[in-house]
């Protein structure tokens, strides 16, 4: 007995007394209450030891934690030991020298996530955790090895798991910015998707690929603020009444052409390997009609008239190892615009540059030959057109606001090529407020005397149809036009001042004023062509006028 009277003495001042009281986690409070319960019931034990060996039942009881996450290593006469592993593999060794509180073991509370979410309440020394799990079924998980300093917080507070989204609040929480495993699930992308951090996308090594399966992408993050995934594609669209298409004000009956700009979204580049676009319209036929990609502009494209005043459209791209996407938009074509009408247009002053024409350099090729042979013979050469001209170059002036004939203004405004305008040519010197009307390549073809069978005739020159075009406050359509320069770039619409069949001095060739690239890779505001005599050694005088935006 006296041996178990000084043990008891022992074990009262080797436990460290009560732990925190309300705030205390319950794991910590339920492994103290045992552990003192064990120690106690050892002072007991002692007496007894041959004939109970490790079983203390006839002593205590597990109250407070589960027996089987107790395990007796060792017990005599004089000493004992005891290995407790929580819910969380926590291990600790109960022996007479054990000593313990649960003060700054604070409660962490995990409520309002579900799944298989860390039982927070049965942890022991939250201080310092290791594998803390937070899911929130159907929207995503996120695991951190640890270890973490989780004691007092309330997580729901720090961390949000929804749909395709997850955020830990790291400006105001340090505590859980370390590194972890997150899974977003409920993902419909049937290509591997990218991540982004705070809007931005996100690759190794912050963002690191484990695993993309049925819907749920698992990825590995150095620390915290908030993801979320995208696909690996991006689709842009637009047509030429949007201001990326140049606002061109297309109406009912004149062609309009999409765009479609399919592009891998982490390099930037355009995404050709197996792919195609294809766009579909609520006005017949409906299509789906396959669109054309253009190696110059890297655009999908496709061009087409309608007859209605709203077009609902839809493009639809897809690549090899890339995500499907879809764009719908709407076209407004409003009132068509007039074929005819009034036009203001002013003078602008010329600055020669240079004029260059174009000789072929061909050398006379030959062939020998001895009599009574036929040789065939293929031959390749160039020759000049004398039937047209061009001009181009850059565009600079002044929005003003002066009396008549007076260089005295009272107020200006700066204009450059991106504000927009139009530069036209014309025989005729002395054009300013005119009738102005659509025009034809036939009708150049009369005007210059060209037979319309010519390779380089006005009807095979300019051959596409339906130019539309703001000129001088005439808002005009139907007009015929020629493209110059590379694809993309300029195109010279023709049209004449009057209503029926023009003579020379009755027509103008339009070009809008942009920022743009020249037939010769250069930058310039303008590019237009224009008829000329088509004797050798003939000229003829152009007028150049403007209007600017």
């Amino acid at each position: 007995m006296s041996r178990s009277k000084i043990l008891l003495s022992f074990v009262f001042f080797s436990l460290i007394v009560s732990p925190a009281s309300a705030v205390a986690s319950p794991g910590c409070s339920n492994f103290y209450a045992d552990a003192r319960s064990l120690q106690i019931a050892e002072i007991s034990y002692f007496m007894d030891w041959n004939e109970y060996s490790c079983d203390l039942s006839g002593y205590m009881s597990f109250s407070h934690t589960d027996a089987d996450q107790w395990e007796c290593i060792t017990a005599d006469d004089s000493t004992y030991q005891w290995k407790f592993t929580s819910d969380h593999n926590e291990v600790y060794y109960v022996d007479p020298a054990f000593t313990f509180s649960c003060d700054n073991r604070q409660l962490c509370n995990s409520s309002g996530f579900d799944g298989a979410t860390t039982n927070t309440s049965s942890i022991v020394h939250t201080p310092s955790f290791s594998n803390l799990t937070l899911e929130s079924t159907g929207s995503g998980k996120i695991f951190w090895p640890g270890p973490l300093n989780l004691s007092g917080l309330t997580l729901s507070d720090i961390v949000t798991i929804s749909d395709n989204f997850v955020e830990v609040k790291t400006d105001t929480y340090g505590n859980l910015d370390s590194p972890a495993n997150i899974s977003i699930y409920g993902l419909t992308y049937d290509e591997m998707p990218v991540i982004y951090r705070n809007g931005a996308i996100c690759t190794s090594p912050v963002c690191t690929f484990i695993s993309y399966s049925s819907g749920t992408y698992t990825f590995g993050v150095t620390g915290f603020s908030n993801y979320t995934a995208g696909p690996n594609a991006a689709l842009g669209v637009w047509d030429e009444n949007d201001p990326e298409g140049g606002s061109k004000g297309r109406g009912p009956g004149d062609n309009v052409t999409f765009y479609a700009n399919y592009t891998n979204v982490t390099s930037g580049q355009p995404i050709t390997a197996g792919a195609s676009c294809n766009i579909t319209f609520d006005e017949a036929p409906p299509g789906p009609a396959s669109m054309n990609y253009d190696a110059a502009t890297q655009l999908w494209n496709y061009t087409r008239n309608f007859s209605g005043l709203s077009i609902n459209w839809e493009v639809t791209c897809s690549g090899t190892g890339y995500e499907t996407l879809n764009l719908t938009d709407t076209l407004p074509l409003g009132v068509s615009s007039s074929p005819n009408g009034t036009a203001e247009l002013n003078g602008a002053n010329t600055t020669f540059i240079s004029s260059s024409k174009y000789t072929p350099g061909i050398s006379a090729g030959q062939a020998t030959i001895e009599g009574g042979n036929i040789s065939g013979t293929n031959l390749d050469s160039n020759a000049s057109t004398e039937r047209w001209a061009g001009f181009y170059g850059n565009v600079t002036g002044e929005l003003v606001l002066a009396e008549a004939a007076n260089s005295a203004f009272m107020h200006k405004w700066q204009w450059s090529p991106s504000n927009g305008g139009e530069i036209c040519i014309s025989i005729n010197s002395s054009l300013s407020l005119f009738f102005i009307a659509a025009a034809t390549g036939a009708e150049i073809d009369s005007a210059w005397s060209f037979s319309p069978s010519v390779s380089d005739s006005g009807t095979n020159t300019f051959n596409l149809t339906n130019c539309s075009m703001n000129i001088g406050g005439a808002d005009l359509h139907g007009a015929d036009y020629a493209d110059t320069g590379p694809a993309g770039g300029f195109s010279t619409c023709v049209f004449k001042t009057v209503s029926g069949s023009p003579a020379k001095n009755d027509m103008l060739f339009c070009v809008n004023i942009t920022n743009g690239t020249l037939f010769n890779g250069l930058q310039g505001n303008y590019e237009v062509m224009a008829p000329t005599n088509a004797a050798p050694n003939s000229y003829e005088t152009y007028y150049f006028y403007a209007n600017l935006n």
